[in-house]
Protein backbone atom coordinates (compact mmCIF):
# COMPACT_ATOMS: atom_id res chain seq x y z
CA UNK A 1 0.00 0.00 0.00
CA UNK A 2 1.16 3.84 -1.02
CA UNK A 3 2.23 5.99 1.98
CA UNK A 4 -0.35 8.62 0.75
CA UNK A 5 -3.65 6.14 0.58
CA UNK A 6 -5.54 5.87 3.60
CA UNK A 7 -6.31 3.26 6.03
CA UNK A 8 -9.77 1.89 7.29
CA UNK A 9 -8.82 2.17 10.70
CA UNK A 10 -7.36 5.49 10.17
CA UNK A 11 -8.55 8.82 11.41
CA UNK A 12 -8.71 11.79 9.17
CA UNK A 13 -9.41 15.38 10.17
CA UNK A 14 -10.83 17.32 7.83
CA UNK A 15 -10.67 20.08 9.17
CA UNK A 16 -6.89 19.60 9.47
CA UNK A 17 -5.86 17.98 6.05
CA UNK A 18 -2.29 17.44 7.19
CA UNK A 19 -3.11 14.87 10.51
CA UNK A 20 -4.60 12.15 8.15
CA UNK A 21 -2.33 9.56 10.03
CA UNK A 22 -3.13 6.36 12.34
CA UNK A 23 -4.05 7.76 15.80
CA UNK A 24 -1.12 4.94 17.04
CA UNK A 25 1.37 7.16 14.36
CA UNK A 26 1.09 9.84 16.68
CA UNK A 27 2.82 10.00 20.54
CA UNK A 28 -0.11 11.02 23.18
CA UNK A 29 1.90 13.95 23.83
CA UNK A 30 1.18 15.90 20.37
CA UNK A 31 -2.64 14.22 19.81
CA UNK A 32 -5.00 17.12 19.93
CA UNK A 33 -6.46 17.96 23.78
CA UNK A 34 -9.67 19.33 24.69
CA UNK A 35 -8.74 22.70 26.35
CA UNK A 36 -9.44 23.86 29.94
CA UNK A 37 -11.47 26.63 28.18
CA UNK A 38 -15.13 26.26 27.58
CA UNK A 39 -16.41 24.42 24.22
CA UNK A 40 -18.34 26.29 22.17
CA UNK A 41 -21.11 24.25 19.80
CA UNK A 42 -18.97 24.75 16.63
CA UNK A 43 -15.59 22.67 18.64
CA UNK A 44 -18.11 20.20 19.89
CA UNK A 45 -19.44 19.20 16.73
CA UNK A 46 -15.92 19.34 15.82
CA UNK A 47 -14.89 16.60 18.08
CA UNK A 48 -18.16 14.71 18.07
CA UNK A 49 -16.80 14.73 13.73
CA UNK A 50 -13.70 13.58 14.74
CA UNK A 51 -14.39 11.06 16.87
CA UNK A 52 -16.77 9.81 14.21
CA UNK A 53 -19.95 11.10 15.68
CA UNK A 54 -21.52 13.62 13.68
CA UNK A 55 -24.17 15.41 15.68
CA UNK A 56 -27.27 17.03 14.64
CA UNK A 57 -27.55 20.34 14.75
CA UNK A 58 -30.47 20.32 17.60
CA UNK A 59 -27.95 17.87 19.84
CA UNK A 60 -24.85 20.50 19.79
CA UNK A 61 -26.09 22.50 22.76
CA UNK A 62 -26.86 19.61 25.18
CA UNK A 63 -23.49 18.20 24.32
CA UNK A 64 -21.59 21.08 24.52
CA UNK A 65 -23.57 21.78 28.33
CA UNK A 66 -22.92 18.38 29.40
CA UNK A 67 -18.97 18.29 27.75
CA UNK A 68 -18.40 21.71 29.53
CA UNK A 69 -19.65 20.09 33.18
CA UNK A 70 -17.40 17.29 32.48
CA UNK A 71 -14.67 19.77 32.07
CA UNK A 72 -15.08 21.25 34.59
CA UNK A 73 -15.93 18.16 37.47
CA UNK A 74 -12.43 16.82 35.73
CA UNK A 75 -11.01 20.14 36.57
CA UNK A 76 -11.85 20.01 40.45
CA UNK A 77 -10.52 16.37 40.27
CA UNK A 78 -6.90 17.32 38.65
CA UNK A 79 -6.26 19.80 41.67
CA UNK A 80 -7.11 17.28 44.34
CA UNK A 81 -3.74 15.98 46.41
CA UNK A 82 -4.09 12.08 46.53
CA UNK A 83 -0.50 11.63 47.69
CA UNK A 84 -1.10 10.81 51.26
CA UNK A 85 -5.16 8.86 50.46
CA UNK A 86 -4.21 5.07 50.84
CA UNK A 87 -5.15 2.55 48.01
CA UNK A 88 -8.98 1.49 47.91
CA UNK A 89 -8.40 -1.75 49.57
CA UNK A 90 -6.47 -0.37 52.64
CA UNK A 91 -8.91 2.54 53.41
CA UNK A 92 -12.23 1.73 55.46
CA UNK A 93 -14.96 4.66 55.76
CA UNK A 94 -15.46 5.77 59.45
CA UNK A 95 -12.95 3.18 60.86
CA UNK A 96 -9.12 3.14 61.41
CA UNK A 97 -6.27 1.99 58.49
CA UNK A 98 -5.81 -1.90 58.47
CA UNK A 99 -9.13 -2.07 60.45
CA UNK A 100 -10.79 -5.48 59.74
CA UNK A 101 -14.65 -5.32 57.92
Amino acid sequence: MQDHEVQDHEVQDHTAPDTAVPDTAVPDHERPCMTTAELTPQESARWALRAGLPLADDRLAPVTDTANHIQSVLGVLRELDFRQTPPAPVYQAGGPVGAAV
